[in-house]
């Protein structure tokens, strides 16, 4: 139904609320969602989270736990997987890259990278690939970030939403309660873009761009 004059919209409604719970579900058991974990104990863990674990070659969290959007919003809507199969994700890690990881695994498509980098940085380095349930974002056909036409800005990373995109050398080593922020300017050129150091124990461990 087009919008007109005078409509009124429910976007609170049960069964919308309903609907989000779904999706987000959805969302949980489509990869390596493993951040409704609260212990780090491994005797805590379930089989599935110990894959994750494995599979991430580190005992931490999800790179992005804390300050992942899908996280936040099945904690907000209380998602439910129970009944759920979880889907397993039939594209590996890439890690070819020195400076960008991509993990397929916990993309959820939302298109936030590309739209990054097609329109903003407009680099047009990565786009929407394959179809169903192989689909997936994809760099020059369907090769590494290494072969593809990515400068490696970083666009793509500060854009998603979860732990899909991840930069190479601070993942795991700082965690967003971890960091004191301090507002600075980019000297490259003469724009003079804003960007915020990410600093822990007086060490500058990551670098993003000021969005407001």
């Amino acid at each position: 139904m087009p919008a007109a004059n005078n409509m009124i919209v429910h976007t609170n409604s049960p069964s919308e609320l309903e609907a989000r719970r779904t999706i987000l579900a959805l969302l949980l058991v489509s990869g390596n969602h493993n951040c409704a974990i609260a212990a780090k104990g491994s005797e805590e863990w379930t089989e599935f989270q110990q894959q994750v674990e494995s599979y991430d070659q580190s005992d931490e969290l999800c790179p992005a736990h804390s300050a992942c959007k899908l996280q936040a919003y099945a904690y907000r809507y209380q998602a439910d997987t129970r009944g759920l199969e979880r889907r397993e994700t039939e594209y590996p890690m890439e890690m070819a890259s020195p400076l960008i990881l991509r993990d397929p695994s916990r993309c959820i498509l939302c298109g936030r990278c590309v739209a990054a980098c097609n329109e903003i940085q407009v680099n047009n380095a990565i786009s929407h690939g394959f179809r169903g349930a192989s689909a997936k974002i994809v760099a020059l056909g369907d090769a590494d970030l290494l072969r593809s036409d990515c400068v490696f800005c970083g666009e793509c990373i500060q854009a998603c939403p979860v732990g899909a995109l991840v930069e190479k050398k601070s993942r795991y080593q700082i965690r967003p309660w971890e960091a004191h922020h301090v507002r600075t300017t980019c000297h490259y050129c003469g724009v003079g873009c804003q960007m915020d150091l990410h600093i822990k124990e007086d060490k500058i461990m990551k670098i993003t761009g000021v969005e407001d």
